[in-house]
């Protein structure tokens, strides 16, 4: 092999490990945004039902004793479950979450398949990887398009662990 044709196939490696590397940050991301949806769901559920609770108490508690303190608070207390119900429509966390997992799981299946291209490089012929490599580019474009977006802050914390740990987009030394 000439170093012309070595170089070449450098860096079409350099070229796929890039894209790999692309991937597995955004599966990170779009694993972050999910998780961090999922957490705030819960935590308005768990608000719903206590707010719930206390409003029905509220409730009871203003019609055994006609208080009017009691139906005070009882307004304000059915006030913010109000809110917090229309806030929680609007949102669509669920759904949200239920996306992102879709993406994630799109994602991860591309990280197996560049990894099996980089594992299979060695033996391919220059023609064939780039072939692969330019199906993988259009299945990565094709998963981006149909992705959820995630925000900067899921993105910037899903980068650091893949720091930290060493994101070694060379895991496969050929």
């Amino acid at each position: 092999m000439t170093n012309s044709q070595q170089h070449e196939r450098d860096v079409l490696y350099s070229q796929i490990e890039n894209g790999y590397g692309s991937v597995v940050y955004s599966h990170a991301a779009q694993e972050e945004q999910r998780t961090r949806l999922t957490r705030t769901e819960h935590r308005i559920k768990v608000a719903q039902i206590v707010l719930s609770a206390l409003s029905a108490a509220g409730l009871v508690g203003v019609f055994f004793t006609l208080q009017i303190w009691i139906a005070s608070i009882t307004a304000v207390i059915t006030f913010f479950l109000l809110v917090l119900n229309s806030y929680s429509f609007r949102l669509e966390i669920g759904a949200k979450a239920a996306r992102h997992r879709k993406a994630g799981d799109q994602l991860w299946l591309l990280i197996r398949k560049y990894l099996s291209l980089l594992v299979d490089f060695p033996e391919l012929d220059i023609a064939e990887a780039r072939k692969r490599r330019d199906v993988l580019i259009a299945e990565t474009a094709e998963a981006y398009c149909n992705a959820e977006r995630t925000d900067d802050k899921s993105f910037s914390t899903a980068q650091k662990p893949l720091k930290e740990d060493g994101l070694k987009l060379s895991l496969i030394h050929i």
